[in-house]
């Protein structure tokens, strides 16, 4: 009875299907945070120097 049920499990492929769906998932977040610190790092570049940009400016006048 429990080889019958194991086999049942072995030959199910929805099973599969779920992990493939999950593992994918998974690549696309992972992909998706990298993108997300690269972008982070250029905008908090691009406010620095609009900050000191601005902070120049304001002490030449």
């Amino acid at each position: 009875m429990m080889t019958k049920a194991l086999l049942n499990i072995a030959r199910d492929e929805q099973g599969a299907t779920a992990i493939e769906y999950a593992l994918l998932l998974g690549l696309v977040a992972m992909s998706v945070m990298v993108g997300m610190t690269g972008l982070a790092s250029e905008v908090n570049k691009m406010w620095t120097k609009v900050s000191t940009t601005v902070s120049n400016a304001t002490s030449a006048a």
